[in-house]
């Protein structure tokens, strides 16, 4: 298995990079639903009777009960979470150019990019649940998913893109016995 995989990720390194990108975000966005859903719990116990997995089946009956702006606390909430876990396995597992993403530069970019990302989500859950009252999983979900290519494309050709080559100055100089 493991040679069939060393395989496909030779033969195919764009491809195996999307789809380690793909598996990454996954686990980040299951970080950042759970800590959503936690957050929505914990400031919202009583109607969802004190139980977590009513918040998981029961959100979208309950919709006109769940405090004003939980939503988007436990939207940032998760998001922050989920951007830290990417961060960390993006330079760890997912891109092999990090050279750029492991300085200062490269990581203030990625909080920048995050930061983005996190208005997207922020704004998208604010219009879409607080104010028309769609159900918060099925924004979340299109919004998630949205983001998910915005940060593929600025994080690959921004934070951790291929290095320029460096131009060179040809000094003259004299040298001395």
């Amino acid at each position: 298995m493991k040679n069939l995989v060393d395989d496909f990720a030779r033969n195919h390194p764009r491809l195996w990079e999307i789809i380690k990108f793909l598996i990454v975000g996954g686990f980040a966005t299951i970080i950042d639903m759970l800590v959503m859903a936690l957050v929505i719990f914990l400031l919202n116990q009583e109607v969802f009777s004190y139980n977590f997995f009513n918040v998981l089946t029961q959100s979208n009956a309950q919709k006109n009960q769940i405090q004003n702006f939980s939503s988007i606390l436990g939207t940032g909430s998760g998001f922050l979470a989920g951007t830290i876990f990417n961060y960390i396995m993006s330079v760890k597992f997912v891109f092999s150019q990090k050279e750029y993403a492991q300085t200062l530069n490269g990581a203030v970019l990625f909080v920048i990019l995050s930061a983005l990302g996190l208005s997207i989500h922020l704004i998208g859950m604010w219009a879409f649940f607080e104010v028309l009252k769609i159900n918060f999983w099925a924004v979340k979900i299109t919004i998630t998913i949205f983001v998910l290519v915005f940060n593929y494309t600025t994080r690959k050709f921004f934070v951790f893109k291929v290095p320029t080559p460096k131009k060179s100055k040809i000094y003259n100089q004299e040298f001395k016995d």
